[in-house]
């Protein structure tokens, strides 16, 4: 009887411990980036050995990976598809984290055979203005031609969340 009395005294405990788990686990997941209005332009190496602008004079998609980043690899491929499918209207961007070396993000590349621009933030001077408090990976930002944020993701994003995202602005 003892036991029975201390289980139902703990057990909705219990419950609501989860429940308030499992409610901030899926806001966490799903919350959108408190935010810069605009970022100030940058220019980043890329793999290349080129130079890319950011914002540049068009629709511009920037996803910030890393090579340690499971989701970030399953994301690649169709980032990569929709950068061919964009082109012209619109500016698929990756860009790494800057702990990853150059040499393994250009592996991946390889083994991926993406053919997406791939920057590299060696500094973290993007990463620093679009996720000030902190950055979760994979993440995602959409900005316009003239650096203004028009929408953010924490964590993996699907193909059709993008298309849409874009679709919508162009």
């Amino acid at each position: 009887m003892k036991g029975e009395e201390k289980q139902r005294r703990w057990l909705p405990r219990l419950i609501q411990g989860l429940v308030l788990l499992l409610v901030f686990g899926l806001g966490l997941g799903y919350s959108v980036y408190s935010r810069p209005e605009t970022i100030q332009a940058v220019e980043l190496p890329t793999l290349g050995g080129d130079r890319v602008r950011v914002p540049d004079e068009r629709l511009t998609w920037v996803n910030i990976w890393s090579v340690s980043c499971p989701p970030c690899m399953e994301e690649m491929p169709y980032l990569d598809r929709l950068s061919g499918e964009y082109a012209g209207r619109a500016r698929i961007l990756g860009v790494s984290v800057n702990y990853d070396p150059p040499n393994v993000v250009d592996d991946i590349r390889e083994h991926l055979k993406l053919s997406l621009p791939l920057a590299l933030d060696l500094d973290g001077q993007l990463i620093a203005q679009l996720a000030p408090k902190g950055l979760v990976v994979p993440s995602h930002f959409l900005l316009d031609a003239k650096g203004e944020v028009l929408a953010s993701w924490k964590g993996p994003v699907s193909e059709e969340t993008i298309r849409h995202a874009l679709d919508q602005h162009l």
